[in-house]
């Protein structure tokens, strides 16, 4: 919450999946928010277990206008789809 606004919302889809639903925000705004709860969480993370690596945070953006996705399952699966892009990316 310290990263977002009021009229965002977060919701847990499942194990460790999470949606953030920004309205009026643009790609460059979202991507600004999700590197500062990157940050966040990475301080956290080293904060509370120090000695591990592995802690990490991936994630996929994507836009109902921009993607033009025509309904919110074409959103998800397009940030789903970059999700797993990004994972891959910082596996390397």
């Amino acid at each position: 919450r310290a990263t977002t606004r009021q009229d965002d919302l977060a919701v847990r889809l499942g194990g460790d999946e999470f949606v953030l639903v920004m309205p009026g925000v643009d790609h460059e705004r979202a991507v600004e928010v999700v590197t500062m709860i990157h940050k966040l969480f990475t301080r956290q993370a080293h904060t509370m277990f120090p000695n591990s690596k592995d802690l990490d945070l991936s994630y996929g953006i994507a836009s109902l206008v921009g993607d033009a996705c025509p309904d919110t399952k074409a959103l998800l699966r397009t940030a789903d789809q970059r999700l797993y892009k990004n994972k891959g990316a910082t596996s390397r």
